[in-house]
């Protein structure tokens, strides 16, 4: 840490403090004023009060004397505090304490500089969010990433220094500041490097695609004291988290849930006490975002991280930190051929490439990652691959690199726990699997297909399975027999069919603590489903279902009104089915898939339901609406139509909806939306998604004190003229996205259309 003094000398008194999270960024200080001192000095009471003293040149006569007649290195630290206090009295002054990393430093050094109520500040930088909160009760300022055009303007500030410029440079330079992905630290180094250079094509082009080689050169000290410094700094738990992230292809958006899961498999998750190791990975990657180590690249709806990333700089930082104990490699086509042997194995290039070209004594890989293009393994090839990888604990193979059929040796990879295999060919997994005693995630993708996948129906001898991800319902084959195993650490099973034998292994308490379930409920009109799903209230962990009911198009058009209705398609009524699942109190998040006429009655969901998502909607009467406006815990609630939709008017009583928070219409042939006073009194946001039949918004909408959002996507030209015309309350943003339109009639122009709406502060997104 370094702390500088600035005296101030300014009639314009400081705003309130500046706390910052600082990414490596340059600041500035946003009031003019005058500086008549300025020391900077490395973090030492000691030092700090030496160079005061020092450097101080008028109006510390006394404290020279002082210091003449005291050897400072022999003072206390309180002695050295008073010194400081001394220096620092009945004068405006702004102390910057720059990179500070522990909180403890603040706590001993705070009381040195004291408060005379004259307009004195401390800024705090720091790369650590748990130091920014500790030292402030003011929330602190997020350094963001520089946009385009500030990246250039700093770059040309710091390379031409306000000099004309050849017109050629331009685009090669903004190609190099694009490689800097807005990190002012890697702009302002990288500039500094081309100052001193020829400004011509010829020597720009040389850095073209070098960008990160030139950041890390020992000259520039990026790697060693300002990167290094991070990870170094990092608890000893955290460490191998942060090291993984470089087996990611780089600028990759890496989703979050499988990456949590995958440093569970390779053991990163240690100490956890009673706790969920999937919740403490959870913790350790919200350190890492913390520590400006990891950025966020997406949110999901539930407030949780999706996806994150790394910048290059830091990608490159682990690679190499990673090179000496041989954490892992990440082979691309330029070292394919390099004998090495790393526990863990990314592979970049084509697969083809390496299966063809490397040789190499495999035995030592612990986990495989396959990052390269689409590949298709021949039958030969993947036996071989299985063959040459046995002692893998975690394996992951490219999107459908298997084809149709995972190997029948699968079961050879003993020590294996996590595998993905991203494959929407695949229909059956083979018996094998049953043989690996420690497997904890299976991952086949996300679930986007109606075909079953057949599954062994001993999946409880899988004893230490934790996760199922299937791209399509899985079916389990084969006659069941009573299980001699409890899976006591499954969590999700996403997604498996209902029927009979899953409905046996659920009543007979095989998954106690199941907490995400989605189930595939088919076509037929015979079918027991009330009886079957009544099975659920078993799993008294459950907080998370899913439900998709089968739709029958076999037997009838379109066109037909019985079509549109839940008990042709599964054979018993919407209340029936709601009856079942109504009574499961753990129950916060529900989605259930090609709803129909579920809202056509009065319903009963869960009664702690938080999220509730109902798609495929065919109609909605005032009844459904009202009785689910009586759930009151609901906070968002998500409503779909599909094709088999037919229009309808939405209202929604007063008083209901009382803790409504988020309120999604999507697809829905709503033709009037009517809401009663008081009505969704807690609503922030609103999102109206290609509601072709609605012509307008209650004017109730408007006088809801918490709403902040209004977002409506392809509107139709009556809403949005409505819009455009509309005054809004402040604090209220009304973000309007209106359809593409591919023929020459246009109502008014792009132009028109968004001087019109910006003129109202409406965000207007073309």
């Amino acid at each position: 840490m370094c702390i500088y003094v600035y005296y101030l000398h300014c009639e314009t008194p400081c705003q309130s403090s500046l706390f910052s999270l600082s990414h490596h960024s340059p600041y500035t200080f946003p009031y003019p004023f005058t500086l008549n001192f300025h020391s900077q000095i490395p973090f030492s009471l000691a030092e700090a009060v030496c160079n005061i003293v020092k450097k101080k040149k008028k109006k510390v006569d006394s404290v020279k004397k002082r210091t003449r007649e005291f050897n400072i290195s022999k003072l206390s630290e309180e002695e050295l505090k008073k010194l400081v206090r001394e220096c620092l009295e009945r004068k405006r002054y702004l102390v910057v304490l720059d990179d500070l990393w522990k909180t403890q430093d603040w706590d001993e050094l705070h009381d040195a500089f004291p408060d005379d109520n004259k307009g004195s500040r401390i800024l705090i930088t720091s790369r650590l969010k748990e130091v920014a909160l500790h030292t402030s009760h003011h929330p602190p300022y997020y350094l963001q990433f520089l946009s385009e055009d500030e990246s250039w303007e700093l770059f040309c500030k710091k390379v031409f220094r306000g000099e004309e410029y050849s017109s050629d440079l331009e685009p090669l330079g903004k190609q190099i500041v694009q490689s800097c992905r807005g990190l002012p630290l890697s702009i302002v180094v990288l500039a500094g490097l081309l100052a001193n250079k020829e400004k011509s094509y010829r020597e720009w082009s040389k850095v073209v695609g070098h960008v990160n080689w030139y950041l890390t050169q020992d000259e520039t000290q990026v790697k060693d004291i300002v990167l290094k410094l991070s990870y170094d700094n990092l608890p000893r738990r955290l460490k191998p988290c942060f090291l993984f992230l470089g087996i990611f292809p780089e600028d990759f958006e890496i989703p979050v849930r499988p990456l949590l899961q995958r440093w569970v498999a390779e053991g990163f998750i240690q100490e956890t006490g009673n706790r969920d190791p999937d919740d403490v990975a959870e913790d350790y990657l919200y350190e890492l975002i913390d520590r400006s180590l990891v950025q966020v690249a997406a949110m999901k709806t539930s407030g949780g991280v999706k996806t994150c990333h790394i910048h290059d700089l830091l990608r490159d930082l682990c690679i190499s930190e990673s090179k000496e104990d041989k954490v892992f490699q990440v082979c691309t086509g330029n070292n394919i051929l390099i004998s090495t042997k790393p526990r863990r194995l990314s592979i970049h290039c084509n697969m083809g490439d390496y299966i063809s070209s490397n040789n190499n004594d495999q035995s030592c890989i612990r986990s495989l990652f396959m990052f390269g293009p689409r590949y298709f393994f021949i039958p030969s090839e993947l036996k071989r691959l299985f063959k040459g990888f046995k002692l893998v604990r975690v394996l992951e193979l490219g999107t459908d690199s298997c084809g149709g059929k995972i190997p029948s040796n699968l079961g050879d990879f003993i020590h294996l726990r996590y595998l993905r295999i991203d494959s929407q060919h695949v229909r059956i997994i083979p018996a094998s699997i049953l043989t690996l005693q420690n497997l904890q995630t299976v991952d086949l993708g996300c679930w986007r297909l109606t075909i079953p996948i057949s599954f062994p129906a001993q999946i409880w001898k899988l004893k230490h399975l934790r996760h199922l991800y299937a791209p399509g319902p899985i079916k389990l084959r084969g006659h069941y027999s009573k299980p001699s195993e409890v899976m006591w650490n499954l969590q999700t099973m996403n997604a498996i069919v209902l029927d009979e034998q899953t409905s046996y292994l659920i009543y007979k308490g095989t998954f106690p603590n199941l907490k995400n379930l989605s189930l595939q409920i088919s076509s037929g009109r015979k079918a027991k489903w009330p009886k079957l799903l009544q099975s659920l209230q078993q799993l008294s962990h459950l907080s998370k279902l899913r439900i998709s009911f089968e739709i029958n198009f076999c037997e009838g058009s379109l066109s037909g009104n019985y079509m549109k209705s839940m008990e042709w398609h599964i054979g018993c009524k919407p209340q029936e089915v709601l009856q079942c699942i109504g009574q499961l109190s753990h129950v916060t998040t529900l989605k259930i898939v090609n709803a129909l006429d579920l809202l056509t009655c009065r319903v009963t969901f869960p009664p702690n339901v938080i999220k509730l998502t109902l798609t495929g909607i065919s109609c909605v009467t005032d009844e459904g609406m009202d009785s689910l406006g009586n759930h009151t815990k609901l906070q968002k609630l998500r409503l779909t139509g599909g094709i088999l939709s037919e229009s309808f008017d939405l209202n929604c009583v007063a008083g209901r909806f009382p803790q409504l928070q988020v309120f999604e219409m999507s697809g829905l042939k709503v033709r009037n939306w009517k809401l009663g006073n008081s009505a969704m009194l807690c609503l922030q946001s609103l999102i109206i998604h290609k509601c072709e039949m609605l012509d307008g918004i209650p004017n109730e909408l408007w006088s809801l004190i918490a709403l902040r959002k209004v977002q409506v996507k392809q509107p139709s030209e009556a809403m949005a003229h409505m819009l455009q015309n509309l005054e809004m309350k402040d604090g209220v943003e009304l973000i309007v996205e209106p359809k593409e339109r591919h023929d020459s009639t246009v109502i008014l122009s792009m132009d028109e259309i968004w001087e019109a709406f910006n003129s109202r502060g409406i965000v207007f997104v073309y």
